[in-house]
C-alpha cells in the first residue's frame, strides 16, 4: 500500500473525527438550548442528530440495522409504558406517601430515598427512574419540607450511580451484557458492583447534605 493511500486513509479518519465532534457539539448545544424552549421535543433533537450522522457518512446506510439494537429499544419502550401507566393511575404518589411514612427522621428519609432511587434504577433502568422519579422526589420534598432542588439532584445522582449495579441498569450495561458474552451477567454485575455502588450512593448523599446544609 503506497504512502499516498495511507495518507488518504489517515486524512479520512481525521475528517470523520471532526464531523463526529460537530454532531456531538450540535447535540449538546441543542439540549442546553431546549431548556429555554421546552416545547421542542427531545426526540426531535435526537432524530435530527441521528440523521446528520447518516448524512455525513459517519454511519453507512447499510450499517444502520447493525448499529441499532432493537432488543434494547423494545425493552425501553416497555419500561416507559409501565411508568406512564403508574403515573396516570396515581400509583407513584401512593408509593411516595407510603415510603415517607416508614421514616421518622428527615435525614433517614434522605438516605432512604437515595437508596430507593439507586436500587430502582438498577432493576428498572435509569431512564425509567428518570421519568418516574421526579413525581416521587417532589412529593417527598413537599411532605417532608426538603428543598426540591436537593431532592431532584439527589435523584439524578442516585439513579446514575445505582444503574451501574446490574446489566439492565442502563442501556450501556445492557449492550455490554448482550455483546460481550459475559457468563451469568446478573450474578457477575451484582457480586462485583453492589458494594461499591451502595457506598458511592451513601457518600454522594452525605456530601450533598453537607453542601446544602452549609448553604
Amino acid at each position: 500500500m503506497s504512502y499516498l493511500t495511507l495518507h488518504g486513509f489517515e486524512a479520512f479518519g481525521h475528517l470523520r473525527a471532526w464531523l463526529g465532534l460537530i454532531v456531538l457539539i450540535f447535540l449538546v448545544a441543542s439540549l442546553i438550548l431546549r431548556s429555554r424552549r421546552p416545547k421542542i421535543p427531545v426526540w426531535c433533537i435526537m432524530a435530527f442528530a441521528s440523521f446528520m450522522v447518516v448524512l455525513l457518512g459517519l454511519v453507512d446506510f447499510d450499517e444502520i440495522g447493525r448499529v441499532i439494537d432493537l432488543d434494547v429499544i423494545l425493552f425501553l419502550i416497555g419500561m416507559f409504558s409501565l411508568v406512564g401507566l403508574a403515573n396516570s393511575s396515581g400509583l407513584l404518589e401512593l408509593v411516595s406517601l407510603w415510603f415517607i411514612s416508614i421514616f421518622r427522621r428527615r435525614i433517614t428519609l434522605i438516605y432512604g430515598s437515595s437508596i430507593l432511587f439507586g436500587v430502582l434504577s438498577a432493576f428498572a433502568v435509569n431512564d425509567t427512574v428518570a421519568l418516574m422519579g421526579p413525581p416521587i422526589a417532589y412529593t417527598i420534598s413537599k411532605v417532608a419540607g426538603i428543598d426540591p432542588k436537593f431532592m431532584f439532584l439527589l435523584l439524578a445522582f442516585s439513579l446514575t450511580i445505582g444503574s451501574v449495579m446490574t446489566p439492565i441498569g442502563n442501556p450501556q450495561n445492557l449492550l455490554i451484557a448482550i455483546e460481550s458474552g459475559i457468563g451469568a451477567p446478573f450474578i457477575t454485575f451484582i457480586t462485583r458492583l453492589t458494594i461499591p455502588t451502595i457506598l458511592n450512593i451513601l457518600l454522594t448523599t452525605y456530601v450533598m447534605s453537607k453542601i446544602f446544609a452549609n448553604n
